[in-house]
């Protein structure tokens, strides 16, 4: 496994760790993220300091979670390029 991969690896695992411990997972939780995630906003940025004050979180929790997210949109922007 090079470094990129297991970077990843690790990446994944915290943001799997944030889902379980913040209940992203339960219906009603999920729904409040997606929410939130998908609501407009001026120059599309989502501030990962509101973030962790909607869903009281560390600013380090948000700024992992958000990341990943993001990663998965550019992967998923990548994909529809082809």
């Amino acid at each position: 496994m090079d470094e990129q991969e297991k970077q990843l690896k690790e990446h994944k695992a915290a943001f799997d760790e944030i889902v379980k411990k913040y209940n992203f997972a339960q219906e009603e939780r999920a729904q409040e993220l997606a929410t939130f995630l998908t609501k407009p906003r001026k120059d599309d940025k989502i501030s990962s300091d509101e973030f962790a004050t909607l869903f009281g979180m560390s600013q380090e929790e948000a700024s992992v979670f958000l990341s990943f997210v993001q990663m998965g949109l550019e992967f998923k922007k990548e994909l529809n390029k082809g």
